[in-house]
């Protein structure tokens, strides 16, 4: 059975809704004072978002794969920020949960839209 199509448009919600529950981790982690890691986390998270909102059908496939695989580098720095909450125990299971299947489900969808523009652009990479 093959997946549904997902537009950019539902990636880039996806990463919007991700971005507002990471705000909501964020002014959880800063009421318990602990700034630095909910900043830098918060950064990375914001990056991705912007990232995944900065492009639109439009665009041309390369610039699409560009964007997409810069997206899919900052899934890997956010999932390193959500680790390091993890093990520092900052992270209740309640987040991690949530974050760990959106943030999986993101960076699925943004390497299979790399992959589909890549194709289309039939540039050498």
């Amino acid at each position: 059975m093959s997946q549904p199509k997902i537009t950019l448009a539902q990636i880039q919600e996806m990463a919007f809704e991700f971005t507002l529950d990471a705000i909501e981790l964020h002014k959880s982690l800063t009421k318990k004072g602990h700034t630095v890691l909910a900043d830098g986390m918060l950064k990375s998270v914001t990056q991705l978002g912007l990232l995944a909102n900065s492009v639109d059908e439009s665009s041309s496939s390369k610039v699409l794969f560009n964007y997409a695989t810069k997206a899919i580098n900052e899934v890997k720095a956010v999932h390193f920020w959500f680790r390091l909450l993890e093990k520092s125990g900052l992270l209740t299971k309640k987040w991690q949960n949530k974050f760990d299947a959106t943030l999986d489900h993101l960076e699925n969808l943004l390497e299979g839209r790399a992959k589909k523009e890549k194709e289309k652009s039939k540039v050498g990479f």
